[in-house]
């Protein structure tokens, strides 16, 4: 039986390892592309960087990309998602045993703001994606907005809010943590703005808190 042409003969890897399926080289091809793109996205930004580049990096060919990208934004979006979704994993770990949804969403932006320790990646995630993907699509689509209407939802159905419009407290929540990441990254001293964003988020919260009814 003739050795297979991707080992040499001989090799362990021609005896002991098996082809790897269509779809496992398409999921590793999408990886390559993703990690390559998310490096020079950092490193250059996003207008700077072609395609060319992107395939350059991962070790293929400008077809494999378009077989799964349509374009370079729908790379980025594709980064941004998967930066995301390592977010929410630290998110669910960051918030394990707390049940308050409000203090819940205190502790999160914490951790929200811990994982994007790297201005280059604020810059990609809240200055690039929504300038090159488009705002409406980054607040109605985000995980973000719908993780935050869950938890509001939740504290009025619990008596803890003032009943509000859930989905426009939600949106105008997303939109100050997303001022608040930028005003920490351009500031002269990020700890102390983040205090400050950290201390207004607060006392919104505060502010939506159903007061006792008269007696």
């Amino acid at each position: 039986m003739a050795n297979s042409p991707e080992h040499p003969p001989g090799t362990a890897a021609a005896q002991t390892r098996p082809r790897r399926t269509q779809r496992e080289r398409r999921e590793a091809s999408r990886a390559a592309i993703l990690s390559a793109a998310r490096d020079a996205f950092i490193e250059h930004g996003f207008n700077a960087v072609s395609l060319e580049e992107i395939v350059k990096r991962a070790g293929l060919t400008r077809g494999a990309l378009y077989h799964q990208f349509s374009d370079k934004a729908a790379v980025l979006r594709a980064v941004v998602e998967a930066e995301a979704a390592q977010m929410q994993v630290r998110l669910r770990q960051g918030l394990a045993g707390v049940d308050h949804p409000m203090e819940r969403a205190r502790l999160g932006f914490g951790v929200y703001l811990d994982s994007l320790d790297d201005p280059r990646v604020i810059r990609l995630m809240a200055v690039e994606f929504p300038a090159h993907c488009g705002l409406d699509r980054t607040a109605l689509d985000s995980p973000w907005l719908r993780y935050t209407e869950a938890l509001i939802e939740d504290a009025v159905s619990r008596g803890l809010l003032e009943r509000v419009p859930v989905q426009a407290v939600a949106r105008l929540i997303i939109a100050f943590s997303r001022e608040a990441v930028l005003a920490i990254a351009d500031a002269d001293d990020p700890s102390a703005t983040r205090r400050e964003m950290e201390a207004a988020l607060l006392a919104l919260y505060r502010g939506l808190e159903r007061r006792p009814s008269p007696r």
